[in-house]
């Protein structure tokens, strides 16, 4: 069976980022300079293999916690983009991997391991109205034939 596979990348959530340097700043530093502090920052963290995990249901009464961390950011100098992912780790109900060899399930809390989903994003630093945009990219999987 030949098919044809076609991402179509679907645009939402359009955000204007506006960041305040400290007054002993002002001079050297707007908006595009701190988001790009930030980024490199992060992106720094995460080659030390470090990392900041955040609570997105932090503070909401009776929601289960929805942690999310980023996973990778890469400046895109051309495009005055930074493409961004970030992972929101599933809790609940553990699935189970069936080993290659083997006809058995194995739960992943056995291996150690956590259930991520991943959502791409970028980051256009052109300054629309002064501020750096961001938008997120929503990846679906079109298979036609």
């Amino acid at each position: 069976m030949d098919q044809d596979i076609t991402l179509t990348p679907i645009r939402f959530h359009f955000y204007y980022l506006s960041f305040t340097p400290y007054d002993n700043l002002e001079d050297s530093h707007d908006s595009n300079t701190i988001l790009k502090d930030v980024i490199t920052f992060i992106s720094n963290e995460m080659l030390a293999n470090k990392g900041y995990l955040i609570d997105r249901n932090l503070n909401r009464d009776n929601e289960l916690p929805r942690e999310l961390f980023m996973t990778s950011a890469v400046f895109m100098p051309r495009e005055k983009r930074i493409r961004c992912s970030i992972a929101l780790l599933r809790s609940g109900r553990v699935p189970k991997i069936k080993p290659v060899d083997k006809f058995m399930l194995i739960s992943l809390e056995q291996m150690g391991g956590s259930i991520a989903e991943e959502t791409h994003f970028y980051i256009d630093y052109i300054m629309a109205q002064g501020f750096p945009i961001l938008n997120s990219i929503l990846e679906i999987l079109l298979v036609t034939s």
